[in-house]
């Protein structure tokens, strides 16, 4: 048999489709990873997820030991409603300055008072940052002295899955990317400081609930084409390759090495 020609070659790689075993957030070590697609990682008692394990080799798992607020583990995600899960504060780590996340999640508005994320980040001392993720359907960033980035309507499609990129540059600078385009952005001066709260569906500080669901998070060290990357695999993973822009460059070809 002859050997490939130039041509095909290219032709096979257009068509490559997504596919783990090809390429994954491990191959960029990141701080967290949580997929609940992988069952393995989903440790459940009676339906309500008691631990949803790190895949980053890092051991940073999101647990819950009370079982009266354990979320409930559905269609390859985890909901919440009124419960929650608690990170390792070194999954988000030294303040999260040169750090980002993404992540496939769905708000569904508040369970229990309304000043609460579906991810929220918190630093010691109060406020120095603050992050909220699904706020209101939006996204608060709050740093000592006043918010960087704060919208608190419709920014995060309501009950809707959405992938969803938060990028922290020095600056300090974050900005917010909804399916892959950048939606808002701000910058404050200072450093941040060291995190005090990572919780999953819960505001610790008041006890206050965000209802909705989460597929994937991943966090890891800043760098757009790495966001992209995870972009395009969340994307293609999950079913939401229509709506990543028309120029994002893992829209219709899956990311690889």
């Amino acid at each position: 048999m002859s050997p490939l020609t130039e041509p095909t070659r290219l032709t096979l790689a257009r068509t490559f489709t997504w596919n783990e075993s090809v390429w994954n957030p491990g191959i960029i070590a990141p701080t967290l990873w949580l997929d609940a697609a992988d069952a393995t990682t989903v440790t459940t008692v009676s339906g309500a997820v008691s631990q949803w394990n790190d895949k980053s080799g890092n051991a940073r798992h999101a647990t819950q030991a009370n079982a009266s607020l354990r979320p409930v583990y559905s269609s390859s995600s985890i909901v919440f409603t009124a419960d929650f899960l608690t990170l390792p504060v070194t999954a988000w780590p030294d303040g999260g300055t040169g750090y980002s996340i993404v992540a496939v999640l769905q708000v569904d508005g508040p369970g229990f008072g309304t000043i609460a994320g579906l991810i929220n980040i918190c630093s010691t001392p109060i406020d120095d940052p603050e992050i909220m993720i699904g706020y209101d359907t939006g996204c608060g960033i709050y740093y000592n002295g006043g918010y960087t980035m704060n919208h608190t309507t419709s920014v995060i499609p309501a009950s809707t899955k959405t992938l969803l990129s938060l990028e922290f540059t020095a600056g300090i600078k974050s900005e917010l990317f909804i399916n892959g385009s950048s939606t808002l952005s701000g910058t404050r001066a200072g450093a941040l400081s060291p995190t005090g709260e990572f919780s999953l569906g819960r505001y610790d500080r008041l006890n206050t609930h965000r209802n909705g669901a989460l597929w994937k998070l991943v966090v890891f060290p800043s760098n757009t084409l790495n966001r992209q990357k995870i972009e395009g695999w969340m994307a293609h993973s999950e079913g939401l390759t229509a709506s990543l822009p028309a120029g994002h460059p893992y829209k219709t070809v899956a990311p690889l090495p």
